[in-house]
């Protein structure tokens, strides 16, 4: 199985995204959610990988982009840059709910660590299905999840 859903997100944007990856406030019933497959009693189960919060992955993100332009200074800040990407990877339905699940999603962070370096933190959710396409089955699926 391979899925992978990638999107890239401007400087305001990643900020403005913690109703989506801080699991305080995702599970905070008056917080309004885009995706109706999010299912809160489930929201506990979120966890994250190499940063302990939304908000570590925030400011680790903020050092390496701060990091980055003193070693070579834009000449203008362009309103619409982007600053990070979000990459979603399906579990294999056949790691699905075993103790197999967390030892995936670690590998697939340490991979990313290897060849993206600024990788600053990720965010597996528990409580959310997405869709995506299955290479082998040559269709859509939708994740366990």
């Amino acid at each position: 199985m391979a899925g992978v859903e990638f999107e890239k997100y401007l400087n305001g944007a990643f900020g403005e995204m913690s109703c989506h990856f801080d699991n305080e406030l995702r599970a905070d019933e008056r917080v309004h959610h885009s995706n109706q497959t999010i299912n809160s009693e489930l929201t506990h189960l979120n966890y994250y990988i190499g940063a302990s919060s939304y908000q570590e992955i925030c400011r680790n993100t903020e050092n390496i982009i701060s990091e980055a332009d003193e070693k070579n200074p834009p000449k203008r800040v362009r309103k619409d840059r982007k600053v990070s990407f979000s990459l979603e990877v399906p579990c294999p339905p056949e790691l699905e709910g075993t103790d197999q699940e967390g030892i995936f999603y670690q590998k697939v962070y340490e991979m990313y660590k290897k060849y993206l370096p600024g990788t600053t933190g990720a965010v597996v959710h528990k409580d959310e299905k997405h869709e995506y396409y299955d290479s082998k089955k040559n269709t859509m699926c939708v994740s366990l999840n």
